[in-house]
């Protein structure tokens, strides 16, 4: 299911005949770890966030690990332990998160009524679960994913959904919940994923961050790393991202290793990063096309941009998918503001001319 702004209408819709006062249950898979968790908490904030308060999250078996109990206790979260307490007849509708159902003990043995099932978010999407009144599953990294673009688009629709502590909660549980799952987008994570924690981290709590993330770049270098994530624009396969001016040394590193990482991503075969340092654009160019020709496309780079043609250095050469091109800027192009747009022109233009494929639009 393709997330557009349609999507959540229709979780609204869904949800806009429900009495206010109904008793809402969210299911995450037995043994929940930090992407059900996470999963569950953004869900269940929604639900608040539209006058479902009497919402609980119910999970069968254990939580296994410290890290994701020390999860809980930092989202802010209850979660109940399935008992005669928190019993399946407590309950007028429920949640299914981060499963098909097969490994969620109430829907194993039968124990939900099927029309008391009214959502189910789920990353699983070769395996056959439960229907569900409204249902969202993808094949994506995470599911954390997946309700991150929801929190993103209720924040749009309505900036006082969340509370600034509720949106922090949430985007640190939904980032975490990306990045152990996908180990850190490098383990069948997805343009969504990459996109969605990136998004997550601008809110999210650093501190708690730091506790969990082993990743080598530190908070304020993640922040330029998922800014450049945000702004990029993709279709197809293939990725275009503005670095802007890059003052400081270790943003141009950043720029390398934004098109590194998204290069992990499973829809993606071709990245080019561009940054300007001092008076030069810098082309990064990560790819697995091996027909892609990095010397016509520095020498079209070079004759809309560039000022002395000696200045046109390319690096790499393609081998093992990575190269570099230089281009001293002229100063017909001294707009900032304007070079990335005019690179994207160019680029399209080699590509109606067969010369190189890079289809792109935002």
């Amino acid at each position: 299911m393709k997330m557009t702004s349609k999507a959540l209408t229709g979780l609204l819709e869904t949800l806009s005949p429900i009495k206010r006062g109904c008793v809402f249950g969210i299911l995450p898979h037995d043994n929940p770890d930090s992407d059900s968790i996470a999963s569950s908490k953004a869900i269940y904030e929604i639900l608040c966030s539209q006058g479902f308060t009497n919402t609980e999250i119910i999970y069968s078996g254990l939580l296994l690990s410290k890290q994701n109990k020390q999860l809980v206790v930092d989202l802010g979260m209850q979660m109940h332990k399935a008992n005669w307490i928190y019993r399946p007849s407590k309950y007028d509708y429920f949640v299914l998160i981060d499963t098909p159902g097969t490994n969620a003990s109430w829907i194993q043995k039968n124990l939900i009524d099927p029309d008391k099932l009214l959502l189910h978010f789920d990353h699983h999407q070769k395996l056959k679960g439960p229907h569900a009144t409204f249902s969202d599953i993808r094949e994506v990294g995470s599911t954390s994913s997946i309700l991150g673009e929801y929190v993103k688009s209720l924040k749009r629709k309505d900036d006082q959904a969340f509370t600034p502590k509720k949106l922090e909660e949430i985007c640190t549980g939904l980032y975490l919940g990306i990045a152990i799952d996908t180990n850190y987008l490098r383990t069948g994570a997805t343009y969504l994923d990459s996109l969605i924690a990136l998004y997550c981290l601008t809110y999210a709590n650093k501190d708690i961050i730091k506790r969990f993330d082993k990743n080598e770049m530190d908070f304020k270098e993640k922040q330029y790393f998922g800014s450049l994530l945000m702004d990029s624009i993709k279709q197809g396969k293939t990725v275009l991202i503005n670095g802007g001016v890059l003052d400081f040394p270790s943003n141009a590193y950043i720029l390398a290793k934004a098109a590194d990482e998204m290069l992990y991503c499973e829809e993606v075969n071709t990245v080019i990063a561009t940054g300007i340092i001092d008076d030069t654009l810098q082309l990064i160019i990560r790819t697995e096309q091996n027909d892609l020709n990095y010397v016509t496309l520095a020498q079209r780079i070079h004759e809309t941009f560039g000022e002395d043609h000696d200045r046109i250095v390319v690096n790499g050469g393609g081998r093992n998918g990575k190269g570099r091109i230089s281009v001293k800027l002229s100063e017909s192009y001294p707009d900032v503001q304007d070079q990335f747009k005019v690179i994207k022109d160019v680029l399209l233009g080699f590509n109606t001319e067969g010369e190189f494929r890079i289809p792109y639009h935002r």
